[in-house]
């Protein structure tokens, strides 16, 4: 006997943290766009780390209304996330959902679990990123592929952002030919960065820079995977014979106070300036002369696509799925990891950048911002819900 909907779809959303990033974004849009097709949502996160900043209160601004579950962020620690997992049970055996979703790593691996042992008739995980090499030890990470091969079995659909993170995991996985893995890219509300002119915020000021200075900045957690320290030693090689150049960091996380030192260390304290947590990043770009991510891994990193989408030029390393989104080249420029290869070629971005950034008209933002809509993502991921559940025996 099929099972029935009888009204809304239920769709359990858990996600590791809802800290400042990219991930947190995309689950953000995804719930509250998703009302309008005739879900219903409990979303399911773990509390971050207070310097890598909440956004909790941007999920409430859209109608979404997190549930906290205590450990179901990061690090690994076995008694506690058992904790995790039997809330999540709770919350599944409560609230009795269609579809089990799960982001990011930790959600992932307990969220599904949770939902086999439940009997949840169909569960879906994104991958936002390249999580096999970057992020954990060796044998964590070894560890991690086992678990996600035994999982991949369990999952009904395993979403990407990128066709590389897909083939990556194809391979990884076990799943060459498998029709288990569907590439979906990002879904966000870039109306704000297209309705912010360039050089309109004035937010250079706040740093005390005029526009004759060259400002470069970074987004991103301090964490060791975003690799400042590459870009550090070269903002300070490179100030030698460009006086006028300064770099914003913008952003928290553990490496705060070492990352501050090693700016000190380099004599490049006033050069360097650490702004924290912004709320209105769009003023940043805005006023950024270029965009610089120099990470050791990264999967579709939103502010390569919220820069672009505000006419910022944009350079990053060429890791992970950063050249598919910067179109191999065409739409940015990419960097080699290495020391002297990174310095070569962000001397290059800085002399070029102006340029670029006459490139990035408004018409180019206008489909970069479509290219990466709420709306593509949430059609797509309508889809295939729906299509899962019919072949599960559910109707809607």
């Amino acid at each position: 006997m099929k099972n029935t909907v009888s009204s809304s779809i239920r769709v359990l959303r858990v996600l590791s943290r809802m800290n400042y990033g990219g991930p947190s974004r995309h689950v953000i849009n995804l719930t509250a766009c998703l009302q309008k097709y005739g879900y219903e949502t409990r979303l399911l996160v773990g509390i971050p780390e207070s310097a890598e900043g909440s956004m909790l209160e941007l999920a409430h601004s859209c109608g979404v209304a997190p549930a906290i579950v205590a450990r179901l962020d990061r690090p690994v620690m076995p008694l506690s996330d058992f904790a995790a997992f039997q809330q999540i049970v709770r919350e599944i055996r409560s609230f009795r959902p269609h579809i089990v979703h799960t982001h990011t790593t930790k959600a992932g691996i307990l969220g599904r679990l949770a939902a086999v042992l439940c009997g949840v008739p169909a569960i879906f995980h994104t991958y936002h990123g390249f999580i096999f090499s970057g992020y954990f030890s060796q044998p964590v990470s070894q560890l991690i592929v086992g678990v996600e091969r035994f999982l991949a079995g369990t999952t009904d659909r395993l979403i990407t952002l990128t066709p590389s993170l897909a083939g990556e995991l194809s391979q990884r996985l076990g799943l060459n030919g498998s029709r288990k893995v569907e590439t979906i890219s990002l879904g966000l509300n870039l109306n704000k960065n297209l309705m912010t002119p360039r050089r309109s915020t004035g937010w250079r000021k706040s740093l005390n820079l005029s526009e004759d200075h060259f400002l470069v900045g970074i987004v991103a957690r301090l964490v060791p995977v975003k690799n400042h320290a590459l870009l550090f030693n070269a903002i300070a090689e490179l100030s030698e014979k460009m006086p006028w150049l300064h770099l914003a960091v913008i952003g928290g996380g553990e490496l705060d106070l070492a990352l501050k030192n090693l700016a000190s260390s380099l004599g490049m304290a006033q050069k360097i300036h650490f702004c924290g947590l912004v709320n209105n990043i769009e003023d940043v770009y805005a006023d950024l002369d270029l965009l610089v991510l120099s990470s050791k891994n990264e999967g579709t990193p939103v502010v390569i696509i919220e820069a672009l989408a505000s006419g910022c030029p944009v350079a990053a390393t060429n890791v992970g799925g950063v050249a598919e989104v910067l179109e191999n080249g065409n739409a940015g420029f990419l960097l080699a990891n290495d020391q002297q290869g990174f310095i070569s070629g962000l001397a290059v971005a800085i002399d070029n950048a102006a340029e670029a950034a006459a490139k990035l008209s408004d018409e180019f933002r206008q489909k970069w911002a479509e290219k990466y809509s709420v709306q593509t993502l949430a059609n797509r991921i309508d889809t295939i819900y729906r299509k899962t559940l019919r072949l599960r025996g559910v109707d809607d």
